[in-house]
C-alpha cells in the first residue's frame, strides 16, 4: 500500500531589495547628522566632494578603476588639482584576512601615488578610509557629495545609490555615476 502524496503549497516572490526613504529622511534632518553635515561643509570648503563607498574585500568593486578614473581626470585637468577630493570609504567586513593581499597592495599604491603627484603638505585628494562608518557619519558624507561613483565591474544589489538619491534630495542635487554593472543600474535606467 502507498501512502498518498502530501500536497504542499509553496510559494516565492521577487521582491527589490530598497531602502526605508521615511526613516532615511528622518534620520538626515536630525540634529546630529546636521551638525556633521556642517563640520563635513567646514573641512572641505568650497572644494567638491566625490563619495566611494564600496567593500574592499570585493574585487568586482571596482576600486582600482575608479582610482585610475580619478587620476586620469586630474592629470586632464590641472585647473581641479586641490579643488576636488575623492572620499572612498571601503569598508572591511568579518572576513578580511581572505582578501587578496594583492588587491590592497594595487589600491594602496595607486592612492599613494595620486596621494603624492596631486597633494600637498596641507591636501590630499583621496581620503581613504577603511572601517565601517557609523549611520550619522555614513549619512553625513552622502548629504555634502557633489558626485557618487558607483563603479562595480559585477555587483549585486548595493544601496549606496538609494540612499545617495534621498540624502542628495534637497541638497546638493549631486550626480552619480554609477557602473552599468551595478545591481541598482536598472533602477536608475529611464
Amino acid at each position: 500500500e502507498v501512502e498518498p502524496r502530501s500536497t504542499r503549497h509553496c510559494e516565492f516572490g521577487i521582491y527589490p531589495a530598497g531602502i526605508d526613504v521615511r526613516e532615511l529622511k528622518t534620520h538626515i534632518a536630525s540634529p546630529v547628522v546636521k551638525q556633521r553635515i556642517a563640520d563635513l561643509r567646514r573641512r572641505f570648503g568650497d572644494r567638491k566632494i566625490i563619495v566611494g563607498v564600496d567593500r574592499l574585500d570585493d574585487a568586482f568593486a571596482g576600486i582600482p578603476l575608479k582610482l585610475h578614473a580619478f587620476e586620469r581626470f586630474l592629470t586632464d585637468n590641472p585647473r581641479w588639482h586641490g579643488r576636488v577630493v575623492l572620499i572612498q570609504v571601503a569598508t572591511l567586513p568579518g572576513q578580511a584576512s581572505k582578501m587578496n593581499s594583492a588587491h590592497r597592495a594595487e589600491i594602496n599604491e595607486s592612492i599613494a601615488r595620486i596621494n603624492s603627484q596631486f597633494g600637498t603638505l596641507t591636501f590630499s585628494p583621496i581620503h581613504f578610509i577603511t572601517e565601517e562608518l557609523d549611520p550619522v557619519e555614513a549619512h553625513a558624507l552622502l548629504c555634502v557629495g557633489h558626485v557618487c561613483m558607483v563603479t562595480p565591474v559585477r555587483d549585486g544589489m548595493g544601496l549606496v545609490p538609494h540612499e545617495w538619491t534621498v540624502c542628495q534630495h534637497g541638497g546638493n542635487k549631486g550626480a552619480i555615476i554609477l557602473s552599468e554593472f551595478a545591481g541598482a543600474a536598472a533602477s536608475f535606467a529611464t
